[in-house]
């Protein structure tokens, strides 16, 4: 009996030597997260001597399947002097933090921006900032001083908007009033613009010739902009007398009655339809070359159906700078701004 049960016992101890009932070969062990070893402990290996990456000596340790080197000597916190000081072999890898490097009270108008604070060859440097520039006439607060346009001599400026409020405009005239409404309220507090506001026809005209009408003469921008909302392109006739609100504003007996108060002038016309007069003897596309009018028209361009005679595009170019009538409101507006402040400017 004795002798089987020592027969059996060293059965088992060979079986649990035995590398394929364990499903495990041993080899020598290495740092991977494994017992290749086969000996029941993963990645029993020495800690061995270093180098860790900001110099000097380190012991390096297998954790997690990875040789990880601790420096000996003690980590420092990390400052731009093109060193790895926190010994975590990136040199200089400090937190990107908003700076600028001037008044800050620069920051409140104006194109003035933040910057990035980044170490760059081992100084630390305000990337990306924006400071203030020299003031030019654009519209803009280029010195960051809160005042547009300061101290360059702006010129006065009559600036008169004609607007074509025939029923055909109703897909135009929303957005127009839109643009130009936000245009008057930049300028709310600058007493160098007077505006005015004429209808070619006006809302609600609907004769046989409707005059050119003076909806609101030269003045304050919140009259303008206030006139400007009611104008809807649903409500006026059908006939527009562009061509004759032209000629009348250029007329030296001056027979719309405007109150001019300076020389700098600008017309900005919307209009989808081709010049047209009413007038008689009726004014024609000579009449306005002659005067020498500059001004800027708003139309469609090419309609694919129209007649050569009927296309306000072509027709209007002749006489006057042509903008697109049609673009997305903040188009039109920058477009508005960048005529108004190109006229005060002094330019044409």
């Amino acid at each position: 009996m004795i002798p089987r049960i020592a027969a059996v016992l060293l059965l088992t101890l060979a079986g649990c030597r035995d590398p394929r009932l364990l499903q495990c070969e041993p080899s020598p062990e290495v740092c991977n997260g494994l017992d290749d070893d086969c000996d029941g402990v993963i990645d029993n290996l020495f800690p061995r001597d270093c180098s860790p990456p900001c110099g000097g000596l380190g012991t390096e340790f297998c954790t997690r399947g990875g040789w990880v080197c601790v420096a000996a000597q003690g980590v420092s916190t990390e400052v731009c002097n093109g060193l790895d000081d926190d010994c975590n072999g990136q040199i200089d890898d400090l937190d990107v933090v908003p700076c600028y490097d001037r008044d800050q009270s620069e920051l409140k108008s104006g194109g003035c921006r933040f910057g990035l604070t980044r170490c760059v060859l081992g100084s630390s440097a305000c990337v990306g900032q924006v400071g203030p520039t020299p003031e030019v006439c654009n519209g803009l607060d280029d010195d960051c001083n809160g005042l547009v346009d300061d101290g360059i001599g702006a010129k006065p400026l009559d600036l008169v908007f004609v607007v074509d409020n025939s029923d055909s405009m109703a897909p135009y005239m929303p957005t127009v009033a839109e643009a130009a409404q936000h245009v008057a309220a930049a300028h709310s507090g600058d007493t160098n613009i007077r505006w005015a506001l004429l209808g070619a026809p006006a809302k609600y005209e609907r004769g046989a010739a409707p005059p050119v009408s003076v909806i609101v003469n030269l003045g304050l921008p919140g009259a303008f902009s206030s006139q400007m909302a009611l104008q809807d392109g649903l409500h006026g006739s059908g006939n527009e007398p562009t061509l004759d609100a032209i000629c009348q504003l250029t007329d030296a007996d001056n027979p719309l009655g405007l109150s001019w108060g300076s020389s700098n002038r600008a017309v900005l016309m919307f209009t989808d339809a081709p010049p047209q007069s009413f007038a008689t003897p009726p004014y024609t596309l000579t009449d306005v070359a002659l005067r020498g009018a500059s001004f800027h028209v708003f139309a469609l361009r090419g309609l694919p159906t129209a007649a050569p005679a009927y296309d306000p595009w072509t027709l209007w170019t002749t006489v006057a700078t042509i903008h697109e009538l049609d673009a997305p409101v903040l188009t039109l507006q920058s477009e508005i701004e960048s005529l108004v402040m190109h006229a005060v400017c002094g330019g044409k």
